[in-house]
């Protein structure tokens, strides 16, 4: 093997371990960045629960005065479900008031593409048994089967590894370009 080819292959594995990590890293700071954007709106939803309680114990004399001190003190307002004008004794006193429980809930998570592994594997066999194919042409199947994932080059690139390490399909080429390695594909 030429030596320019072995430098080019170690660099473009570099590249792809590198690759690799920064998006595990990013998977992991969207985690993260989602937990926080739960915790805030979990945050907020509490905040507005202790605050029309503390309007209503404070309408039927409950609240004890270091509560009606720090809710007097208290920056935000009530909001406009209960105001502090019609903050009065209530005839029905004994009721129970139905509280919001919060924020909607997120949306549900973009399915994975070990969901549609089985339709995959259908599809690679129907489609790709007589001509081969690369990774390009393997992720417009991926969002041809799940429009709504859109899925990305990299996870299209990791689901055709598992493929061909489940011998589901098979390599038929590989040549060095100025991109970088790339592998043609064919079903088994």
């Amino acid at each position: 093997m030429d030596p320019r080819d072995r430098v080019a292959l170690k660099q473009l594995a570099l590249r792809n371990a590198l690759l690799s990590k920064k998006t595990k890293i990013e998977a992991r700071r969207e985690r993260l960045l989602g937990e926080m954007n739960r915790l805030v709106t979990e945050r907020r939803a509490l905040e507005s629960k202790i605050t029309v309680l503390d309007v209503h114990m404070k309408a039927r004399g409950d609240l004890p005065p270091a509560a009606l001190q720090s809710l007097e003190r208290s920056p935000s307002p009530p909001p406009l479900a209960v105001s502090p004008v019609a903050a009065r004794p209530l005839p029905d006193a004994d009721r129970d008031y139905k509280i919001p429980d919060g924020p909607t809930p997120p949306p549900p998570p973009r399915p994975p593409e070990t969901v549609i592994r089985d339709q995959l594997v259908v599809s690679v066999q129907k489609e790709f048994r007589e001509a081969d194919f690369g990774v390009p042409e393997f992720l417009d199947l991926m969002n041809r089967l799940a429009p709504d994932a859109a899925f990305k080059l990299e996870t299209a690139s990791r689901v055709v590894n598992d493929l061909l390490s489940r011998r589901v399909i098979k390599q038929v080429s590989q040549r060095m370009t100025e991109k970088g390695l790339v592998r043609r594909f064919k079903a088994v």
